[in-house]
């Protein structure tokens, strides 16, 4: 299963860097970002680390550490609930270039 993530990971591209999620919505979510080099239309895709849940989809808009993010397909509730944090902290996620 580990490599089978691996292989995964490597289809997408150069690791970004970390970023937060919060806002999720079936449509897309906001990802707190700081320091990365992260423009409006990069495509992007947000993984949850240590587990096989990732998304794809693109930046819309970017205003100071905090980007909009437009999944390519509505997400349903399973994943939601996942990309959603079950504290008052947002969820930690990784970026691959997609």
């Amino acid at each position: 299963m580990a490599w089978d993530r691996q292989m995964e990971l490597n289809a997408f591209g150069s690791l970004v860097g970390s970023a937060l999620l919060r806002h999720v919505s079936a449509e897309g979510c906001q990802l707190m970002v700081e320091s990365l080099p992260v423009e409006s239309g990069a495509r992007l895709a947000v993984v949850v680390p240590d587990s096989p849940h990732y998304v794809l989809g693109t930046v819309r808009w970017l205003v100071g550490s905090r980007a909009g993010f437009a999944f390519d397909a509505d997400i349903g509730h399973e994943l939601r609930a996942i990309l959603e944090s079950q504290h008052p902290l947002p969820t930690p996620v990784l970026l691959y270039s997609a």
